[in-house]
């Protein structure tokens, strides 16, 4: 499965997923994670939402615009309404503008207001500055796992 978080329209997202084996697409609605009613005159299209790999698992950090409370679901199953579990909330987190990645479970990624990458251990609440500053730049985490299976062609 190859999977990645899109919209069919402009306000419309989705989780995509494709399954490779039998060539089938997937579409699974978002969690309804965060509370309509503790924002004035909430609109869904204000949600921001990263798609994460949380200890193995599919995850979504979803944060309503211009806040730093963050909100953790991951993905029960592929392809069902309100699959989706939350697994915790956590902030307001001072000084940051959006999530980079997952490391696991505690560490979370993120670029500072000044542009300085950060972690911040959520169990612990320390965000700690890395000294490394990409202001005006595209960052993302990127894990790499190999595997003892070959893929021996794509078109077969």
């Amino acid at each position: 499965m190859c999977h990645w978080w899109g919209s069919e329209d402009d306000f419309i997202e989705n989780l995509i997923s494709f399954d490779l084996i039998n060539n089938v697409w997937i579409m699974t609605p978002p969690p309804l994670d965060i509370p309509m009613d503790a924002y004035d005159n909430f609109e869904m299209y204000l949600v921001n939402r990263e798609l994460f790999l949380l200890n193995g698992s599919i995850a979504l950090m979803s944060n309503y615009a211009q806040t730093t409370t963050f909100y953790i679901s991951i993905l029960i199953e592929v392809g069902k309404k309100e699959t989706w579990t939350k697994l915790f909330v956590f902030g307001p987190i001072p000084y940051i503008t959006f999530p980079i990645g997952i490391r696991n479970m505690g560490n979370i990624l993120f670029q500072t207001d000044d542009g300085d990458l950060a972690w911040f251990d959520s169990s612990t609440h320390i965000l700690q500055k890395l000294g490394v500053n990409v202001h005006g730049r595209f960052c993302q985490l990127v894990f790499y796992k190999e595997s003892l299976i070959r893929i021996e062609r794509i078109n077969s």
